[in-house]
């Protein structure tokens, strides 16, 4: 039997059927998890080792829509990421090191929520805690801004594009923790809610056993590290006989982890914690020569 002819799928024109493109500006946002790392964005390249503060931003109307946004932090020196304990990682909310450098991006975008008024709430800390738990939930409007700094002139890009520029906050829409405010509700409809009181109220005794049932189900389901790791590893490693260095592989790990698998920060560490162990990369055909990942003779 002959192969059917392939159907040609003509692309409309019609601007409702357009999706989005480019790069997150003048939007509103949720962050979805934002913390400091060692790890560069994609094609970056500097000759002094730097951090950055590294952001996921789903858009608030488009929730499948993330992106990553990177804001540069200035030279490592001695800053590092670390977990509520002080010990050193690759990525994580707290950061070590001393003062971070006046005028960075990663110091922008945070003075920008200052500005914005994210700590205008009596007793509110966030940023002054050093967590960036503190921020993980915020929803606001974003822009794109290009920073001119003073005594340097902004480097042409080879294509002879404008910089992407910096995202800062314009305006705060929702602190994490804070309630949504209710929509009132249309006359009608709250004369039809009063009389339904009775109703609802002899409902509401019989939830419980339901409620708990539901919360059982809903129960995260327990994360299988190693199979993950063995997933994420075959995956980075098919058609790659030339090998992978280390650094890509964590930063193409953690993109694979957050936005196929959902995984939180803390999971995200542990996965790749033993897809780079040594020992168990040989389990897996895999040899660590020096900082890059080889497939094994």
């Amino acid at each position: 039997m002959a192969d059917e002819k392939e159907k040609v799928v003509f692309t409309s024109f019609d601007p409702a059927d357009a999706v989005r493109g480019g790069l997150m500006s003048d939007v509103d946002v949720l962050v979805k998890d934002i913390l400091w790392t060692l790890e560069p964005p994609p094609d970056y390249h500097s000759r002094e080792p730097s951090y950055f503060l590294k952001g996921y931003l789903a858009l608030i109307g488009e929730p499948d829509v993330v992106e990553e946004v990177w804001w540069s932090a200035g030279t490592c020196k001695a800053h590092t990421p670390c977990n509520d304990q002080g010990e050193p990682l690759n990525e994580g909310y707290r950061l070590t090191g001393g003062p971070m450098i006046q005028g960075s991006n990663a110091l922008l975008f945070i003075k920008s929520l200052k500005d914005c008024g994210i700590d205008a709430s009596p007793g509110s800390h966030r940023i002054a805690s050093g967590d960036l738990k503190q921020l993980v939930g915020l929803e606001m409007h974003v822009i794109r801004k290009v920073i001119q700094r003073e005594g340097l002139q902004q480097a042409p890009r080879e294509d002879g594009r404008t910089p992407p520029g910096v995202v800062l906050c314009q305006k705060i829409i929702r602190v994490p923790g804070e309630k949504r405010a209710a929509k009132p509700k249309p006359a009608a409809a709250a004369a039809a809610g009063t009389a339904a009181r009775p109703a609802a109220a002899a409902a509401a005794a019989a939830r419980p056993a339901a409620a708990a049932k539901a919360t059982a189900a809903e129960a995260p389901a327990e994360v299988d590290i190693e199979s993950l790791a063995r997933t994420v590893l075959s995956g980075m490693m098919t058609g790659k006989p030339e090998g992978m260095l280390v650094s890509a592989a964590r930063v193409q790990a953690n993109r694979t982890l957050y936005s196929e698998h959902k995984l939180s920060l803390a999971d995200r560490v542990k996965v790749i914690e033993i897809m780079l162990d040594p020992a168990w990369l040989e389990t897996q055909g895999v040899l660590l020569e020096g900082e890059t990942l080889v497939l094994a003779a």
